[in-house]
């Protein structure tokens, strides 16, 4: 997408607010001693995800296709975030239940009455080489509906003997807030072929640099996110690809399916492709602190041998470290 069409369309933006149910708390590692010397990457399991609130979680729906952001208050060599599913089907997390990585440090923060459900790797951070040279921090959002929760990671670089990479020294629990950014999904899909539809969701790039050092994949709204992008799952293989961003929905008719934009002055089209049966669409947000509580939409449609639509998505950003 080129810098005029991307202005023209954060130019138009439209405000909005999101309402939701679900509360969470999240457990994380408050601090870690890093050995620089003889740590080459650092992969470890990152969390434990606690349902607070009155209503069931869906670890597949509501976890692993929520938004979340990680940022390191220093480059580094490598840096990955993911939030998983480890089953492959959905698994539910009833209220007072928590899912996660066992660790003794995670594991003391659960309150009297919760019901640890299993030791599963709900989500994953790696980070490597260059370290920095001195003490940083990662500051990390993760989010179900409305509902974020912020927690930070103070990393100390500490001499550990050659006996450990890296030791956790302790850990905290952060209860969820109601947050500045959103994604709602609006219309239907239209064209189905061997009973899918095409589908779009915020979904993050592996590319680019910082500052903000931020963790790839990462997929919120955030002002600034250099990888935010837009993935469209297409019912067919390797189609042609259509990303239409718009300042405001509507409903026009097309070959039989629905454009689910407005066609205002800010209405983009963005050509792709699709390598297999997913294409993800770099879509870069100017670090523009006028862009907070701002809403675009967007909707995708892939072509072979006939058309394929999405469902529309209303994305609200903003900004989750201030």
């Amino acid at each position: 997408m080129s810098t005029r069409l991307l202005t023209t369309a954060f130019a138009a933006l439209l405000s909005s607010t999101a309402a939701g149910q679900v509360q969470f708390d999240y457990i994380t590692f408050d601090k870690i001693e890093l050995d620089p010397t003889f740590a080459l990457q650092t992969s470890t399991r990152w969390g434990i995800l606690v349902n607070t609130g009155s209503v069931p979680i869906s670890l597949d729906d509501d976890w692993e296709r929520g938004l979340w952001y990680a940022e390191s208050s220093q480059q580094l060599g490598a840096f990955f975030y993911d939030l998983l599913n480890p089953f492959g089907l959905d698994v539910i997390l009833m209220p007072g239940e928590a899912i996660g990585d066992a660790d003794p440090l995670l594991l003391a923060e659960l309150l009297p009455g919760e019901t640890f459900t299993s030791n599963a790797l709900i989500a994953t951070f790696q980070f490597g080489v260059p370290f920095p040279g001195t003490d940083f921090h990662i500051d990390f959002m993760a989010q179900i509906g409305d509902q974020i929760a912020k927690t930070r990671t103070d990393v100390e670089l500490k001499d550990l003997g050659g006996a450990a990479f890296w030791t956790p020294v302790s850990a905290k629990r952060v209860s969820s807030e109601l947050s500045p950014v959103s994604y709602t999904n609006y219309g239907a899909p239209c064209g189905k072929s061997g009973g899918s539809f095409a589908e779009l969701y915020p979904y993050g790039v592996n590319f680019g640099s910082g500052p903000p050092w931020i963790a790839y994949w990462t997929n919120m709204p955030q002002v600034g996110n250099w990888a935010f992008a837009l993935r469209t799952a297409s019912p067919v293989f390797q189609p042609e690809l259509l990303l239409a961003i718009d300042a405001a929905p509507g409903s026009f008719p097309v070959l039989g399916c629905s454009l689910l934009l407005g066609l205002t002055p800010a209405f983009t089209l963005i050509p792709d492709t699709v390598p297999f049966f997913t294409g993800t669409t770099g879509v870069p947000i100017p670090p523009n602190p006028a862009l907070v509580g701002a809403q675009l939409y967007f909707q995708s449609a892939v072509l072979s041998g006939g058309l394929f639509t999405t469902q529309g998505i209303a994305i609200t950003f903003g900004d989750v470290t201030a």
